[in-house]
This record gives C-alpha cells, sequence and structure tokens, in this order.
C-alpha cells in the first residue's frame, strides 16, 4: 500500500497521485504476471495527459471532479476510440465502471486499441 494518507471519500486525486507509478490489476490477483515490472494488466499514466495498458493499448487520460479519471483510446480513423471510466477509490484503488458484469473473453486488441472490464475488476498503486 501507498505510504500517502488515504483520500477521504469523493476527494479528487491529484494528478501526481496517478503519474508516479504503474497500476497494476490485483482483482483478479493477477500478481504471478508481475504487472508492476512487466506492465501486463496495469495503467501506466503520464502527466501530459496520456496513458498506456497492457503494453499496447494507448489514449489520452482526464481527471473529473467526481473522483473519476476518464480514458479514451485512440481512434482508428473511422470510428472513435474506446471511453472508459476509472473510479478513485478512498483506499487509493482505482475501479472500472462498467455497465455490465458480464465478463469478455477478448484480450485487449491492440489493432482497434480496446479494452474490457469487469465491475469487480481492481488495481492498486505498484511501489516501484
Amino acid at each position: 500500500m501507498s505510504a500517502q494518507a488515504p483520500k477521504k471519500p469523493n476527494e479528487t486525486p491529484h494528478e501526481s497521485v496517478l503519474t508516479q507509478h504503474k497500476w497494476s490489476q490485483i482483482v483478479p490477483n493477477y500478481a504471478y504476471l508481475d504487472g508492476c515490472v512487466t506492465g501486463y494488466r496495469a495503467f501506466v499514466f503520464t502527466a501530459d495527459g496520456y496513458f498506456i495498458f497492457n503494453g499496447n493499448v494507448h489514449g489520452s487520460w482526464r481527471l473529473t471532479n467526481n473522483n473519476l479519471v476518464r480514458l479514451q483510446t485512440r481512434s482508428n480513423g473511422t470510428r472513435p476510440g474506446q471511453i472508459l471510466q476509472l473510479r478513485f477509490e478512498s483506499d487509493n484503488t482505482l475501479s472500472p465502471i462498467v455497465a455490465t458484469n458480464t465478463l469478455s473473453t477478448k484480450p485487449p486488441n491492440p489493432a482497434n486499441g480496446t479494452f474490457d472490464f469487469r465491475r469487480y475488476d481492481l488495481f492498486q498503486e505498484c511501489q516501484q
């Protein structure tokens, strides 16, 4: 866990909280894949507003005023990029906001820049 003081509910995180380290998926537990080192099932947020997920899905991100990190993948020229919102939780984790709890059997697709999540997926800040 981070040495930072826990965030209060409904407190928007400062940009530096997101950009200091990678954010690796912890639910389901992908620790054996070492996402903090390999980038597998992990987000990297840069201070200039870009992100990388899983090492191959790219796009832009921004903070909203209600604890959300809004992500948008790059468009492929014929259609707009995919939008995903992550909620910054009071325990310094990120959880995706998704409409359904259906499992996607498709992995992230670098060709069209997509990613799919379940409602209970959870990401935690890496300590590296």
